[in-house]
């Protein structure tokens, strides 16, 4: 069950509000078409953006989903097996606008973040109703399990869970998943973790729970180093090449 959205006035007051990636169908931060900074042998691409609200991933993460609109998504592409680390962070820049007499926030920095990592990519401008989820649920984003999302061009894809960062109600202001992954394309839906919990940061401040928050996600991708094992057999075999050609010689 969703918590409690915004009210009538505030619904009102974010119509004001810079919609871009967060209020859109999906448009993608593609990590690794950005240039990434290189530490050793480590690759990590970093990007800024902004999710509408403080509760989509959490309310994806309950039996009857959530919002895709509630997220911000990014993805990724790895070329070999590799080790990963993800860190998603809130990034605290208040911005506000004056209409009239109220100011409203444009960006907000109070950002309590979760996310869930998946196999696979949507398609571009995915959302709920061009593919409707099952009935009964308030949307296409599963939180913790497969999601399927098509675009008006009637294009279908599908995502598979693998896992998540941050927990429901949690304060943290950083999440991070770590793990080995194979070649392929994945995919990251960013959201807030407020479901229950009354203190929501602009909800509160601001009465406008669908401000935007910013935050900063960074990708770290290293290669899976070789077990020794492998090492070890590869010098035996150049062993065993060496030995042939003395016995070869005699």
């Amino acid at each position: 069950m969703k918590k409690l959205l915004s009210t009538v006035a505030c619904a009102a007051a974010v119509g004001f509000f810079p919609t871009q990636q967060a209020s859109a169908h999906i448009s993608w931060i593609n990590l690794t078409n950005l240039t990434p900074a290189i530490d050793g042998d480590k690759h990590i691409y970093s990007a800024n953006s902004i999710v509408s609200g403080n509760y989509g991933w959490a309310d994806s993460m309950d039996e009857d989903w959530g919002d895709s609109h509630q997220g911000a998504w990014a993805q990724f592409t790895l070329t070999e097996s590799s080790n990963v680390k993800i860190h998603v962070e809130s990034d605290y820049q208040d911005t506000f606008i004056t209409i009239g007499s109220n100011t409203f926030p444009l960006r907000v920095g109070d950002l309590t973040p979760g996310f869930s990592l998946y196999n696979g990519v949507l398609p571009d401008e995915a959302y709920e109703d061009a593919f409707p989820p099952p009935a009964g649920k308030e949307g296409a984003w599963n939180g913790q399990g497969t999601t399927t999302m098509g675009n008006d061009e009637g294009e279908v894809g599908t995502i598979h869970y693998i896992g998540h960062a941050g927990e429901i109600d949690g304060l943290a202001t950083a999440v991070s998943w770590m793990g080995a992954l194979e070649a392929g394309i994945y995919a990251v839906a960013i959201g807030g973790t407020c479901y229950e919990r009354e203190n929501c940061g602009a909800f509160d401040r601001f009465n406008a729970d669908n401000a935007m928050r910013g935050f900063d996600i960074s990708l770290t991708v290293a290669p899976v180093p070789l077990p020794a094992a492998i090492w070890l057999m590869g010098a035996g075999l150049v062993g065993l090449g060496a030995f042939r050609k003395r016995t070869l010689a005699v």
